[in-house]
This record gives C-alpha cells, sequence and structure tokens, in this order.
C-alpha cells in the first residue's frame, strides 16, 4: 500500500493501492490502515505527517539512501525496529 498526496504522479495500473494522505482523520483510521496492510511504502518526507510518528514499524528500508540527507533519514529510522539503507552513490550522487 502506498501513501501518495498527488496520484497523478502515479501509473493508472497502481491507483487501487494507493491512498491519499489527507483521507486519514483520525489515528485509528490511520492505525486500522496500516494494520490491515502488510507493506506501507511513503517517501521519507510524507512520513512526517503528523499521524505518521505515533506508530512503530518492524522494518524500514530506504530506497536511494545515498540520495537521502541524514536529518531526513532520521525519522523514519526511528520509526522501525531495523532498518535497511539501499543506495549506490557510484550511480546517483548525493
Amino acid at each position: 500500500m502506498r501513501v501518495s498526496s498527488n496520484s497523478a504522479q502515479i501509473n493508472k495500473k497502481l491507483h487501487p493501492y494507493v491512498n491519499s494522505c489527507t483521507s486519514f482523520d483520525s489515528l485509528q483510521n490511520l492505525d486500522s490502515f496500516i494494520k490491515d496492510n502488510d507493506v506501507f511504502c511513503a517517501t521519507a518526507m510524507s512520513i512526517f505527517n503528523t499521524f505518521f510518528g505515533c506508530f512503530k514499524f518492524d522494518y524500514c528500508i530506504l530506497d536511494e539512501a545515498s540520495l537521502v540527507t541524514e536529518p531526513l533519514a532520521i525519522g523514519p529510522v526511528l520509526m522501525a525496529d531495523k532498518f535497511i539503507m539501499i543506495g549506490d552513490y557510484y550511480i546517483l550522487n548525493p
């Protein structure tokens, strides 16, 4: 499941798996959304939504980690018990 603020940028075939960031009006709605999905995807910026800080995840996988600044990576990493950073700075410069 992917949370996105702008689904227009997402391939139309993926729209059934996309939920708007603004569709959660309470922590209970977000909690049930997260518990009903095995994989939860968000950008490092969107995870700073006020609701998301209340949750702890099993894993955080930061893709293209060589492009993420340290201050931006701290939030998602602290929200997980374990984290994996994937990225090759030889392919995409920081």
